[in-house]
């Protein structure tokens, strides 16, 4: 089990401050760390990159656009973390994503379901 110490989440904070990138496809799954609907809790997407490195499972975390539908239960005190994987011309005929992120989607959700 990762755990993650307040400084690992400052970092993560830290790191966030400037990026806004388009993440890359064939790079890893994505934490949505902040969208324009919700920003994740630092602590907790300290955490998920925490346990996908332990896992070996490529991550890859910042501001995104968009949203998330988890974002509208957060107002109830629930807790959201979004995830997904990076494409390039999203909602369009044209839009593209690679399985190797996908997969990798799917091993850390696997790996939140029996570790967080």
């Amino acid at each position: 089990t990762a755990t993650v110490s307040g400084e690992d989440a400052a970092r993560v904070v830290e790191g966030l401050a400037g990026v806004v990138r388009v993440s890359e496809t064939a790079s890893g799954f994505v934490v949505r760390a902040v969208d324009l609907s919700h920003i994740d809790p630092p602590a907790d997407v300290a955490r998920v990159v925490a346990l996908a490195r332990a896992n070996h499972i490529p991550v890859q975390y910042g501001v995104t656009g968009g949203g998330n539908d988890a974002a509208v239960y957060t107002r109830y005190g629930s807790n959201a973390v979004a995830l997904g994987w990076p494409t390039k011309y999203s909602h369009s005929p044209a839009e593209e994503s690679d399985t190797k992120d996908v997969d990798g989607l799917s091993r850390i959700c696997t790996v939140l379901a029996t570790q967080w």
